[in-house]
């Protein structure tokens, strides 16, 4: 697995700063340029045929503090027309005291929170509650589900999807603040998307 997926050519190396484009390049060559570059991966279709249905299985583990319940969905590879629609719902479910999850789940210590990981190939969205001390875990499964049945059935409202919007347009701008988040931001644009210059058109 480490061989044929961690190589240069399945990577992408991104500089950030004040820098000399000569020897910049220089240093990149004397640090990396031994490296093999390998044989490129092939891409990914995205079209993976996964299970239909539910799957359940319970793990115990002697090291977890309290009851957790993890619900995943399928979601598609982060190019799909959905994805911005998924990021948004991810917000209105779990992100901010006003998150729906939040409001109905967060209380008496129990919590809940989500993932949308999204991936070049099919992709997974996670949502995760966790109950404390004698607060039956079935309970806040119970909860997740009729919020995420109330999603299925009504929509979400015009004001959660204007605040989220609002939300992620902060949060995309102020992600460009540091070096380091320059850098993080041009490898992700590079590496999912088939411009690099859509890192300028993708808040449209």
């Amino acid at each position: 697995f480490f061989d044929k997926y961690y190589k240069p050519s399945n990577a992408v190396l991104v500089v950030v700063g004040d820098l000399d484009q000569k020897k910049t390049m220089e240093m990149v060559e004397e640090y990396f340029g031994d490296i093999p570059g390998g044989t490129p991966i092939p891409k990914l279709s995205g079209e993976d045929r996964i299970n239909k249905g539910e799957r359940r299985q319970i793990v115990d583990s002697p090291k977890a503090n309290v009851p957790a319940v993890f619900i995943g969905y399928v979601s598609p590879p982060h190019k799909h027309p959905d994805t911005p629609a998924l990021q948004l719902l991810n917000s209105v479910l779990v992100d901010g005291e006003s998150s729906r999850m939040h409001k109905r789940i967060v209380k008496d210590e129990e919590a809940a929170f989500g993932v949308f990981d999204s991936r070049l190939g099919p992709s997974l969205f996670r949502l995760i509650g966790a109950s404390n001390a004698g607060v039956d875990i079935e309970v806040v499964e119970g909860l997740m589900q009729e919020e995420i049945e109330k999603v299925q059935a009504e929509g979400i409202t015009e004001e959660e999807l204007q605040k989220v919007k609002i939300q992620w347009k902060k949060n995309f701008i102020s992600g460009r603040q540091t070096c380091m988040q320059k850098a993080e931001a041009l490898q992700h644009y590079a590496f999912f998307h088939d411009d690099l210059g859509e890192i300028n058109t993708d808040m449209d």
